[in-house]
């Protein structure tokens, strides 16, 4: 359609629009610009920075600006790493020995859930996408499963029970060795810092030989020694 504007502060001028479509635009020097410009798409795709090279900057100015997370996180992982090995200082038996309890049941627990459900269709999950008959199937196939499964972990911790048992001992020695020797502790944290420390130099690194270059179209010959 057509739309009557107004020009002007002091020569008031009446002009008619026309109202069109909207059309796709390309950002370009903080400006939009239409897409079927040949001119305009030309210098983009001369001028424009690749795709892997923009996210790295975008990358680098987003770990500058949002520093004080990326410490927290770094102090946070520096707490977790310290936790752990206090964990398995303080009770690994017991956490190897609560992760089997707990795996057994949760495998039993599942094996009599899924029985349970081959019996009884309103608790069948199957159900949803499937037939009666065949929910049924799939509930009583997926316990039987389970039950294998369970035999064979059941098997594997008797098996390996003598192994778990030298495991633990051997944690148990390693924790008292690093608590014989508190240096080592410091470890992890100086190996930590020294990585974040060298990374951040060759980022910084990186940025100075980019900003050491000349930005020029792919199009413009390359003058070398007076050649071109």
């Amino acid at each position: 359609g057509v739309r009557q504007v107004v020009v002007g502060a002091q020569a008031i001028r009446v002009r008619n629009v026309t109202l069109k479509i909207d059309y796709p635009t390309v950002g370009a020097l903080g400006y939009c610009f239409p897409t079927r410009n040949v001119l305009m798409r030309e210098i983009v795709q001369q001028s424009h920075v690749s795709g892997p090279s923009k996210q790295l900057f975008l990358a680098a100015h987003g770990a500058l600006n949002s520093w004080r997370f990326l410490l927290l996180a770094c102090c946070g992982t520096v707490v977790l790493g310290y936790g752990f090995l206090f964990l398995l200082w303080a009770c690994f038996d017991k956490l190897v020995y609560v992760l089997a309890i707990a795996m057994h049941a949760l495998m039993l627990v599942s094996i009599a859930g899924f029985g349970y459900a081959g019996f009884h269709d309103e608790r069948n999950i199957f159900g949803s996408w499937l037939d009666t008959s065949t929910a049924r199937l799939c509930a009583f196939l997926t316990s039987g499963l389970l039950l294998l499964l369970w035999v064979l972990f059941v098997l594997l911790s008797l098996y390996s029970k003598e192994a778990v048992r030298s495991t633990v001992e051997s944690v148990n020695a390693t924790c008292g060795t690093i608590a014989q020797v508190p240096s080592l502790l410091f470890q992890p944290l100086a190996h930590s810092a020294f990585t974040v420390a060298t990374l951040a130099l060759l980022l910084y690194g990186l940025a100075w030989v980019l900003s050491t270059g000349r930005v020029v179209a792919m199009s413009d010959p390359v003058e070398q020694g007076g050649l071109k």
